[in-house]
């Protein structure tokens, strides 16, 4: 079956936000791949869920890019690799260009050819996005949408969507935090005309729940209906978000099963929806902090429960999401 790394195998500590990691990014940059594994093991020591998501951040991004890919091909035939822009998420400076990021994903696409996708992150914030887009459209598989601070359907995006339309895989869980640097004044600056629609919720760190919300994924599904549609990890683990995503899936609009159903009671719950239903693919967006351990686990766990007739399935709902009209 097909996996995606989100970040396994083109991004590395030079893609981590300073935000991300504090002064502890610049005192890892002195000497990634010791410092790296050195931070990594004193983290895991340290009780907290904060502290256990950086360790497996840090354990996801070692190795070359190349290694990672390797590691994962063990497991998949094929793997989705997807470029992400961390600058542009509001966590701070990344010392490595993202360019440099996609530059490394078309070279494994290239060197091993049938087995990478590439899809390149999006972001209506970064300066110069349309010229980014026209360099790499054709070179890659499709487009990801991380709106943790904006909306799928802003206007910014409109310009590369006419004229680059490819395949796209949107962020869509209700459990992810965004920082804007902080800041909700930054938020409101960024939003330009969208700020009217933004709602203050208590939390400015769980904002995302609305800003990705299914429902303008599956608006712009109608919009563009020249390009496929997918709701990564089938709107997260939210019954309503799910459900949205359900009765509306087929034709242009996807879902992923990814993240959202990783253990054997969840994986179980996946197979009366995987019956009924069409248009869900698996592993094109796997969480990016995963460790090792816990990914091979999830491997096992659908391998193992899903029945053989299900994931044929899922196959050729990628097959048809991967189709550029």
């Amino acid at each position: 079956m097909t996996s995606n790394s989100h970040g396994h195998h083109v991004l590395d500590i030079r893609d981590t936000p300073k935000n991300f990691l504090g002064v502890i990014s610049s005192f890892i940059y002195g000497n990634p791949e010791k410092r790296a594994k050195m931070i990594e093991g004193i983290l895991k020591k340290i009780p907290g869920q904060k502290s256990k998501y950086l360790a497996g951040y840090l354990d996801t991004i070692d190795n070359t890019d190349e290694e990672r890919l390797l590691e994962d091909l063990k497991c998949h035939k094929e793997v989705v690799c997807i470029c992400t822009d961390l600058h542009y998420m509001g966590a701070g400076k990344c010392k490595r260009d993202f360019e440099d990021q996609i530059i490394s994903a078309v070279h494994l696409k290239k060197k091993y050819p049938g087995k990478v996708k590439v899809f390149v992150m999006l972001d209506p914030n970064r300066t110069g996005l349309y010229g980014m887009a026209k360099r790499w459209h054709s070179h890659i598989d499709g487009w990801k949408l991380y709106p943790t601070w904006y909306y799928v359907t802003d206007y910014r995006l409109r310009y590369v969507l006419n004229d680059f339309p490819l395949p796209i895989i949107v962020h869509c869980t209700d459990t992810s935090p965004v920082h804007w640097e902080g800041s909700r004044s930054e938020l409101k600056k960024r939003l330009g005309e969208n700020v009217d629609k933004y709602r203050w919720y208590k939390s400015k760190q769980w904002n995302c729940q609305f800003f990705s919300h299914p429902k303008y994924i599956h608006l712009m599904s109608c919009l563009y209906p020249n390009i496929n549609w997918c709701c990564a990890h089938l709107g997260g683990k939210n019954k309503e978000r799910q459900d949205f995503i359900i009765e509306r899936l087929g034709g242009n609009f996807f879902a992923d099963d990814s993240f959202t159903f990783t253990d054997e009671h969840e994986v179980e719950s996946l197979i009366p929806i995987l019956e009924q239903y069409k248009n869900i693919n698996h592993g094109t967006d796997y969480f990016m902090t995963k460790t090792k351990t816990e990914y091979v686990n999830q491997i096992e766990i659908y391998n193992r429960m899903i029945p053989q007739n299900l994931k044929e399935k899922q196959e050729e709902s990628l097959s048809r999401f991967l189709k550029i009209f």
